[in-house]
């Protein structure tokens, strides 16, 4: 299936909307980690899957791979924020977020990085389709994630699991950074706990 990047506009609408600029002095740079912290429920015992799981970079098209927050403004529209964003790239800072998620959930032996030398039986592959927050008119102020997920096993080819999930949770008032963040956070923590309830009832091959 092919995925089209997602269309942006000048990122000059939507921060002249959030930052309430009234200054001719540019405001200053932020950036924000997304915190997934994971439930403090205890891991099962036994993996389900009993061996590596090596999870990849996201595959994330035009601006949804860089590191500025980023905005629809209408339906079509979509806009950029030229003052704030993450702390790295979307890519690595989601593929940190999932690598560190699977690995409490205690479903695979060992979890490890795309860099990592080691080889693993399954990989994790990813693609980011949607993260944004919802600016149009007359639509509550969310934050929309949409990922899609294939958990490989690479002694036949076989996907263990293959499908989307999306989240979504809404902006605290007043929209800020800090609530931007902390909405998109909430949102990411939901898709990763959708992620991880997939993969629990999720075939597993002979070991």
């Amino acid at each position: 299936m092919t995925r089209a990047p997602l269309r942006l506009a000048a990122p000059l609408l939507a921060a002249v909307v959030l930052l309430a600029a009234c200054s001719s002095t540019p405001p200053q740079e932020s950036r924000y980690q997304l915190d997934t912290p994971y439930p403090a429920a205890a891991a099962p015992s036994a993996p389900r899957f009993n061996d590596t799981l090596k999870v990849m970079l996201p595959n994330a098209p035009g601006e949804l791979g860089g590191s500025r927050f980023i905005y629809r403004e209408t339906d079509q529209r979509y806009t950029r924020d030229p003052y704030r964003g993450y702390t790295s790239p979307l890519p690595f800072l989601l593929a940190d977020r999932i690598t560190d998620w699977i690995g409490r959930s205690g479903l695979f032996s060992h979890v490890i990085p795309s860099r990592s030398p080691w080889p693993s039986r399954y990989v994790l592959e990813s693609d980011v389709d949607a993260l944004y927050v919802d600016l149009r008119p007359g639509q509550p102020r969310t934050a929309h994630v949409q990922l899609g997920f294939r958990v490989r096993d690479t002694t036949d080819n076989r996907f263990v699991y293959d499908g989307q999930i999306s989240a979504s949770a809404p902006l605290a008032e007043p929209v800020s950074g800090d609530s931007i963040a902390t909405a998109q956070a909430q949102a990411l923590t939901q898709a990763l706990s959708q992620l991880e309830t997939a993969l629990r009832s999720a075939p597993v091959s002979a070991q």
